[in-house]
């Protein structure tokens, strides 16, 4: 029987490509928040990758800041960029990276995802904490 030490290990050693859920859902740096809302509506998702005018990630914008802007401004939806939501420090790792950097990451800027980029910037995917839960939650083939 392999120890819990060893089992983790072994799960934080993977990459992060192995476990993300899906690719990518992007929206343009000069997506507006109302642009925002209709992707998130469409995607069934909590989390929309923002990118410059040649692909690269700019940053992650989830669904709660979204709705901290609605609560402060009802009306804001049309005159707001999603560029203004984005924070300083964005939760971005690079796609060769492991399962335990990418929840180094999560934990240092207090977020529940990160975008997983190529060398040049591009996203590749979104790992979220679902995704590890569901790695966290797999049975163990002992």
């Amino acid at each position: 029987m392999k120890t819990n030490a060893a089992r983790r290990t072994r799960l934080t050693d993977q990459r992060v490509t192995a476990i993300m859920s899906r690719p990518a859902v992007a929206v343009r740096e000069y997506a507006t928040l109302s642009d925002a809302l209709t992707a998130f509506a469409a995607s069934n998702l909590r989390h929309l990758v923002v990118v410059d005018a040649t692909g690269r990630c700019l940053g992650l914008l989830d669904d709660r800041r979204v709705a901290g802007a609605w609560a402060a401004n009802p009306t804001c939806f049309d005159g707001i960029r999603v560029t203004e939501l984005l924070e300083r420090d964005q939760p971005l790792v690079v796609s060769t990276a492991t399962i335990g950097q990418a929840a180094q990451v999560m934990h240092r800027v207090g977020t529940d995802a990160v975008v997983l980029v190529d060398a040049v910037a591009e996203p590749v995917g979104v790992l979220t904490a679902s995704d590890l839960i569901a790695l966290l939650a797999k049975p163990t083939s002992e």
